[in-house]
């Protein structure tokens, strides 16, 4: 984990401002953060504007925008998340101007964006939650469950927090049956594959092995419940970098 919370800020503004451009041309999703006024999902990266140095997100759910108007004196800022080719882009924007009939926000660009991983599904750092935990038979001893820490999460997979040895009864594409993820109040059964194993670097925090594993066989509500939780470790991760 980076000293950045776990995101990887692009060292090339450019580089952000171009993946933000092509986020604009696909009208791709996105989602709103208003500062203390909630979350707005249903919204659109609409038009992107190099010169005047803005670009625009369309609302496409109902919603009451004037009540922004007058938060924006004190705290004219708005968190947002997306992604395109694969790639997730977080930043926070400043506002230019609302359109209330259109449902339109006018943003200026971020001082800074951060890229937090390429993969397809964002995947929120969730170690320090001590109500998430992944069990699953022991494959030393089929009578033993096992009780480890989740390190990392999103819909696609997971890894785990192994004690030092405890990797050399797994091999990457290992199936392992039985699993359950405990997710605060939340019990997700399901099954997977490991796909790495490696050492916790130093300057994780982190003292162990990380299994990393692909989920396989997750119903619709399982993957609500991971995408809300990675959600909202995600703003409150990338809130905090920028704070």
């Amino acid at each position: 984990m980076s000293s950045n919370g776990g995101f990887i800020p692009i060292e090339d503004l450019q580089d952000g401002l171009k993946l933000l451009r092509d986020a604009c041309k696909l009208r791709t999703a996105v989602t709103l953060w208003l500062k203390d006024q909630g979350v707005v999902s249903h919204t659109r990266l609409a038009d992107f504007d190099f010169n005047a140095k803005t670009f625009s997100v369309e609302i496409a759910e109902e919603m009451d925008l004037s009540r922004f108007i007058d938060g924006m004196s004190h705290n004219p800022f708005v968190y947002l998340n997306s992604s395109v080719h694969g790639q997730g882009l977080f930043f926070r924007a400043g506002f230019k101007a609302i359109v209330l009939e259109g449902g339109r926000l006018t943003l200026h660009f971020p001082e800074a964006l951060f890229r937090a991983q390429q993969r397809k599904h964002p995947r929120a750092i969730v170690s320090h939650r001590k109500d998430i935990q992944l069990f699953h038979p022991d494959p030393a001893d089929s009578n033993r469950v096992l009780a480890r820490k989740v390190y990392d999460l999103s819909v696609a997979g997971g890894s785990a927090i192994l004690f030092y040895g405890e990797e050399r009864h797994y091999h990457v594409r290992q199936r392992i049956e039985g699993i359950e993820l405990q997710l605060g109040t939340h019990s997700i059964k399901t099954w997977g594959i490991v796909r790495h194993l490696k050492v916790f670097p130093p300057d994780s925090g982190v003292q162990g092995v990380q299994l990393g594993m692909e989920f396989f066989n997750l119903g619709q509500l399982d993957q609500k419940k991971i995408s809300e939780l990675v959600d909202a470790e995600i703003r409150s991760q990338f809130i905090h970098v920028d704070a």
